[in-house]
């Protein structure tokens, strides 16, 4: 492979892809460098945070003597939050890693910025709606694409993560 195969374009300085990793998602397949992110960002969710979040139980009451009623109790909540929403993601991550492909979609790109007035203070969800399709993308990448232009988004089909995208020249279809 030559050296110009592992340069990263503006876009994928954004979303973490190489001219590599496109040529692969082209073809309808992960990348190596794709596999091994994925993988990395399982064993944070699955193994890591869990695991800080037990330290973290065991150093704040591990020397008190609080009941074991309590305990339980606690860890049950911690188990509940721990085990829904974020297992559900890394269920879905883990069925991309392993399937190793790639889905794609074409058209044009609007972004959506949504305010969150239930959470926190200034919180917002943003997203690319493209062909029907919705993907959350940070607000650096919200901003980074044009709006009403024409671009192909490579994802992972059961996760919905976007892998990589490419702007294609030509007029949208109407």
């Amino acid at each position: 492979m030559d050296d110009g195969q592992d340069r990263t374009t503006p876009l994928g300085s954004i979303f973490h892809f190489t001219e590599a990793d496109l040529s692969y998602n082209r073809q309808g397949r992960l990348s190596a460098g794709q596999a091994r992110r994925m993988l990395r960002s399982l064993i944070l969710g699955v193994v890591v945070w869990p695991l800080l979040a037990g330290i973290g139980y065991l150093l704040i009451f591990g020397r008190s003597h609080l009941s074991p009623i309590y305990t339980a109790v606690f860890l049950s909540i911690a188990a509940l939050i721990i085990l829904t929403r974020p297992a559900r993601a890394a269920l879905k991550v883990w069925r991309d890693w392993r399937g190793g492909r790639v889905a794609h979609v074409e058209g044009v790109v609007t972004t959506h910025v949504i305010r969150d007035s239930t959470k926190f203070a200034n919180q917002q969800q943003r997203y690319y709606s493209v062909a029907g399709q919705k993907f959350d993308v940070s607000q650096l990448a919200s901003e980074m694409l044009n709006n009403g232009k024409l671009y192909r988004v490579y994802y992972a089909p059961h996760s919905n993560q976007v892998l990589a995208l490419e702007r294609k020249r030509g007029r949208p279809l109407q």
